[in-house]
């Protein structure tokens, strides 16, 4: 069975005789959505096409053949809440990467000395 999940021969007979007419259908609302699988499982069901065969985990490390049956788009606003959080979050990531990135390469480049008092009194500065 692994072997016919690799050479992409698994199909849905395969599917439906390997689950002896006990399939279970779940909804995923979001890829961050880990109530029934891992995380690193559901990433990889979010990136497959429609119709197509994996083997995912749950977080007790049992194994599941899945396919993806159909994949719902929602269409949101952008005056939305849920689009201006989305944003924000991407924003933040973006800010975070770029300064992670920047901090890197001075520390390559300089031996940076971080006063610790200094730093302390800037922190308690903006609680």
């Amino acid at each position: 069975m692994l072997s016919q999940l690799d050479k992409n021969e698994f199909n849905q007979s395969s599917f439906d005789k390997l689950g002896n007419g006990e399939v279970e259908k779940i909804q995923l609302n979001s890829i961050k959505d880990i109530n029934k699988f891992e995380s690193n499982s559901v990433k990889i069901l979010y990136t497959l096409p429609i119709k197509t065969f994996t083997l995912i985990a749950d977080n007790e490390d049992n194994i599941f053949i899945a396919k993806v049956v159909k994949f719902e788009d929602t269409k949101i606003s952008q005056d939305s809440n849920i689009f201006n959080a989305i944003s924000n979050e991407a924003s933040a990531e973006n800010r975070n990467g770029i300064l992670k990135s920047y901090d890197y390469l001075l520390n390559n480049k300089y031996k940076v000395i971080v006063n610790e008092k200094t730093l302390d009194r800037v922190k308690n500065y903006f609680r």
